[in-house]
């Protein structure tokens, strides 16, 4: 999972970059990276990384717990502080040892008191990982539709380990999201650049339907460009792409407020973005 999140930062520092820079490149150079970014092998998705987080979160504790027990076999209690030992409830930081130590005890409760209730909790998560796995691969609407279903689940499930392992997984796919639209985003404005609003008709939005709704962009009164909008807003603000065509003073290409974009001090340096925040 760690490596498609670094694929998408990747991904969308890319497209940012292009987007600062749209002034700097002739049409030609613009078919270019767009043929370049259309050009690698298959991008690897959240979807696929279920199985692996499936393994590293469910079935290597559930390993970890099976040989606690066969190395003190008869004395459970041993093994119930193994695997408390294991989890690392008892950790400093953010969350402070009180809601560790809870998570914990909810666990031990929900579990029995004993190692089997615990190995068992975590067998029952094993439905839950293949229906996200099968949720992250669909598209927006049906995702969003099934996704809220599954999120009212996990808030309900009496399982500690549920609560635990599966939200984190569960905050990827939107990133996703965005990453595609962007990624769209680019090949639309090459489109529009090469092609005009007939090119741009061609690029179908992965968020909605249809192409990606197109604005001139104004900044302090200044025409500076184009702006395509996904209308997706996934991580809490609308994903849209600031295409600039005059020089001047740089601003965001993600921008959260994209009436208002907020003002950068200093220069646009060329090539890679410093201003990219996933």
């Amino acid at each position: 999972m760690i490596g498609a999140l670094v694929q998408i930062a990747v991904e969308r520092i890319v497209c940012s970059t292009v987007a600062e820079n749209f002034n700097q490149f002739s049409p030609e150079t613009l078919q270019q990276l767009a043929d370049g970014l259309n050009a690698p092998p298959a991008r690897g998705t959240i979807a696929a990384c279920i199985p692996m987080e499936e393994s590293f979160c469910e079935r290597w504790t559930i390993n970890r717990a099976l040989e606690l027990q066969t190395e003190n076999a008869g004395n459970d209690a041993v093994v119930m502080e193994g695997l408390h030992r294991t989890f690392d409830f008892e950790r400093s930081g953010d969350d402070g040892p009180t809601k560790t130590n809870n998570s914990w005890q909810q666990i031990v409760t929900a579990a029995g008191g004993n190692s089997d209730g615990v190995i068992k909790l975590l067998r029952d998560m094993e439905p839950v990982y293949a229906r996200l796995g099968s949720i992250e691969a669909l598209p927006l609407a049906q995702y969003e539709e099934q996704m809220t279903q599954l999120n009212a689940d996990i808030q309900s499930s009496p399982n500690p380990f549920i609560h635990e392992f599966i939200p984190a997984v569960v905050k990827c796919r939107p990133r996703e999201f965005s990453a595609l639209a962007d990624l769209a985003m680019v090949q639309a404005a090459v489109k529009y650049k090469v092609h005009g609003e007939a090119g741009l008709q061609t690029v179908t939005n992965p968020c909605g339907q249809g192409p990606f709704a197109i604005q001139r962009f104004v900044f302090d009164g200044v025409d500076r460009g184009f702006e395509l909008n996904a209308s997706y807003a996934g991580l809490g603000y609308p994903e849209v792409l600031i295409f600039v065509e005059t020089d001047g003073l740089p601003s965001f290409s993600l921008a959260k407020t994209p009436a208002k974009p907020r003002r950068l001090s200093g220069q646009l340096r060329t090539g890679i973005s410093r201003f990219f925040k996933l």
